[in-house]
């Protein structure tokens, strides 16, 4: 993941190496709550992390992001939450 979006960059030789170095990336789905963020402690410490990145979405759907039947699965949620924007900002307007 992290080569494909350096290769669309603006980041010179040397910084794609430098993040390549200091990139790291470990799997964590299906795992919740106090064991996670144990874990989590544990890599930030390892690795003197400046930024954790969580992939909230792929975690909750506990797979890849891109299957069909996890995606429809939180489909009404989405809709509802586009309902509630398109309704707040008619709210807005209105105000």
């Amino acid at each position: 993941m992290a080569r494909g979006m350096l290769k669309h960059s603006n980041f010179t030789k040397a910084e794609q190496r430098l993040i390549l170095e200091n990139y790291f990336r470990y799997d964590l789905r299906g795992i919740g709550g106090e064991k996670f963020l144990a874990i989590a402690r544990k890599k930030v410490r390892e690795h003197k992390a400046d930024l954790l990145w969580f992939d909230a979405l792929q975690n909750y759907l506990g797979g890849n992001v891109r299957d069909g039947e996890k995606l429809q699965a939180i489909a009404p949620v989405v809709s509802q939450a586009e309902e509630e924007a398109q309704a707040a900002e008619a709210s807005a307007e209105k105000s």
